[in-house]
This record gives structure tokens, sequence and C-alpha cells, in this order.
């Protein structure tokens, strides 16, 4: 069989939850010397990411080699295969490293878009994150806050309806990617981030905006973040190193 006859193999794998069969029809065409294809590698992390395994995901993404060589598909679902695992300091420097690679934006200090936002804050533009993503994103910088790395400051997030959030995800309206990121950052940090009842803040169903007094609550707290197995002990300075 040829590359594109495995890649048609591979794709069928992941559509099958045949993660391990995937795998290995990698090693097999790299055994064959056949060099798998962008395509490849990403129906076979797919695969990885639907069964739970992270740690096969990160490998198929270090095997496609540097990060400004991968898809964004590729990073994305590797960074979701983590957050869904609850791998939040791992997805972080993956995330890291794609900012680093130029693959995804960081926040930028902006002067007033909107008037629901105060004077100047961080903006965060997340329309072509998926949720993972997003919520990986917002994890960096509110890292880099709570390590003295940066200022705390308001953050927007800019969200629009989220890259394929609406129907691939989780289907109809309920896919927002704004929403989504309501509740990301309601329910996983402790004290909440979105407390603030200026009714002005939730006008914009596609902007939300995280107030520098919450986040500096959450800061003197502790820092606490739900869902994170692999962070028990914060140590944030080391989360951003290099950043």
């Amino acid at each position: 069989p040829n590359g594109v006859a495995y890649n048609s193999a591979i794709a069928a794998c992941d559509n099958g939850g045949q993660w391990r069969r995937a795998l290995e029809l990698i090693d097999e065409m790299q055994t064959k010397g056949l060099k798998p294809d962008k395509f490849g590698f990403s129906c076979a992390i797919s695969s990885c990411r639907k069964a739970g395994q992270w740690e096969e995901a990160v490998g198929l993404l270090k095997a496609c080699g540097p990060l400004n060589r991968v898809t964004d598909t590729m990073l994305n679902t590797t960074i979701g295969a983590l957050v869904d695992a609850g791998m939040i300091r791992k997805a972080v420097e993956v995330y890291v490293e794609s900012v680093q690679m130029r693959r995804m934006v960081p926040a930028k200090q902006i002067a007033q878009r909107d008037m629901s936002e105060p004077q100047s804050c961080l903006y965060m533009d997340l329309r072509a994150c998926t949720e993972p993503a997003a919520q990986t994103g917002l994890c960096t910088l509110l890292a880099m806050m709570a390590s003295g790395k940066r200022p705390i400051d308001h953050i927007a997030l800019i969200t629009g309806k989220g890259n394929r959030s609406t129907v691939s995800n989780t289907g109809g309206e309920n896919g927002l990617l704004g929403k989504k990121m309501r509740s990301f950052a309601s329910t996983t940090f402790e004290p909440t981030l979105c407390d603030t009842a200026k009714r002005s803040d939730y006008r914009n169903p596609y902007r939300l905006l995280l107030r520098s007094e919450s986040i500096q609550a959450w800061v003197d707290s502790g820092a606490k973040i739900h869902g994170a197995s692999d962070c028990s002990s914060l140590q944030f300075d080391k989360w951003v190193s290099g950043f």
C-alpha cells in the first residue's frame, strides 16, 4: 500500500476508535520507508484524543518536528487531549511553545475598544481557537499574572463563535465559544473570575470581560484551578519560563 492507502486506513481508525491500530500504521509506514504526512498524523492524534491517550498525542506531535511545521488542527487537537485529561500545565507548555513559534497569538495591551471595557486592558483574540486552545491561552495569561511576570490587568476575551465550535463539538447555539469560556472562567477558578454584576460586561455574547479586581482576588486566594491534575502545587513561574 502507498501513503494514500495508509492515510485512509488511519482515518478509518480515527473514526472507529482504534487508536492503537492508528499508531501501528504510523510505525508500519516508517518501517517501510514511507513518511507519514500531516493528514495521517492529524488523524492519529485525533484518535488518541478520543481515547484519552494524551501522552501518545503529545508524542505524535513531537514526531512531526518543530511546531512551526505542524497544522493548526494537530496543535489544537493535542492541546484538547491535554485539557481533557486535566493536564493543564502541560497544555500551557505546548501553548507557550506555539506562541514562540508564532503559531498562536499572545495577549496584547490595547486601548479601549468597546464602551463596556475599561480604558485599557489586555486583549485576547480567540476567534480562530478551538475551545481547549482558548482555555489554555487564558490559563497561560493568568499564570503569568500569578507569577508576577505580567502585571494584573483587565482581560477582554474576544471569542466570536469559535473555530468549529457550533456543530462538530457540542452542536447548535450551545457550542458558542463565548458561552463556553464564560462557563470556564466561572467554574474553573476559585474564586470565580466572572463575579462582576455590571450588565454592560455581558452585552456582547462574543466578548467576555474579566476584571482586574476578580483576578487579583483569585491570586490572593492561592490561584486555584479546578480539574488541573498535573499542578496541585502551583509554581506558575516555571509554567511560563522564557515566555
